[in-house]
């Protein structure tokens, strides 16, 4: 996937200079590809005296980014099962609390959850 990642790159943003040194092993680019500026984002949201959140104080807040595996099978879905939501909805439950699980994917297991049939249960 880091080739084909690679190939898309016109530019690639960075926040620094060992961040730099990773990336270009990472994906395989030249170091002229990547450009030391910061990352807008991050900045974005470091440079904030204020932060809003529209989460709920009462409920139990849990943000699933596993890491992506070689395997594209093992991602996902898979990874989720492995998670057990259920046990943990079911544990959160018992302690009379709410259970809020955001998930994020590595882009290339997003773009299959998309159009995977069994994600959309």
């Amino acid at each position: 996937y880091a080739k084909k990642d690679s190939e898309s790159i016109t530019y690639l943003l960075s926040g620094n200079r060992y961040s730099s040194e990773k990336y270009v092993s990472a994906f395989n680019i030249v170091p002229s590809k990547i450009l030391e500026v910061g990352t807008p984002r991050n900045d974005e949201l470091a440079s904030s005296k204020e932060q809003v959140f529209d989460l709920k104080k009462k409920q139990i807040n849990v943000l699933f980014a596993p890491t992506f595996l070689n395997n594209i099978e093992d991602n996902g879905i898979t990874q989720l099962e492995w998670l057990g939501v259920d046990n943990l909805r079911e544990f959160f439950k018992k302690q009379q609390q709410e259970l809020n699980l955001m998930t994020k994917f590595h882009p290339n297991v997003h773009s299959k959850l998309a159009t995977d049939s069994k994600s959309i249960e």
